[in-house]
């Protein structure tokens, strides 16, 4: 694998995608491991505590969990021209926002393999995106303090 940047959990597909120096996004089905909902909830909650995750789960649980973890993933998503830097994910919409060194906001539909709209607008390397739950809308930010808010429905730019 490449150097992973970025790494987001997508609940009610059951998803993790990874975003990395290669360019590429990953994402790995929790449906076909070992691993549920459960599990990764409790390794956000070890993660927040800054346990060691064998330490958390108990070493045979602990080794089960990191097993699924090192399987290939079941998906590559291409599309970005430098590093993904940062991946945000509407569980509303099921859409996945990625940003990274170039200019672009890339908008997926995890169940295809291409994106489903590339936005531009930004002048510099973005280094942020979050996706508003209570409103139809995502953020981005580039390195030079610009703050963008997009539509999730139209992906204009408000």
């Amino acid at each position: 694998g490449d150097i992973i940047l970025c790494l987001i959990y997508l609940p009610n597909i059951n998803l993790i995608a990874s975003g990395s120096y290669d360019k590429k996004i990953r994402l790995w089905d929790l449906r076909t491991g070992k691993s549920d909902k459960t599990d990764v909830q409790k390794v956000r909650q070890a993660q927040k505590k800054h346990q060691n995750i064998k330490d958390y789960f108990g070493q045979d649980l602990g080794e089960e969990l990191l097993d699924d973890f090192t399987k290939q993933p079941s998906k590559l998503l291409v599309g970005h021209n430098k590093a993904v830097r940062e991946m945000a994910y509407s569980e509303k919409h099921k859409i996945l926002v990625s940003c990274g060194f170039d200019f672009e906001v890339f908008v997926w539909n995890p169940y295809l393999d291409e994106h489903i709209m590339k936005l531009e607008g930004h002048e510099h390397p973005l280094v942020g995106v979050n996706c508003i739950p209570s409103l139809n809308c995502f953020i981005t930010a580039d390195s030079k303090g610009m703050v963008k808010v997009w539509s999730i429905l139209d992906y204009s730019c408000q």
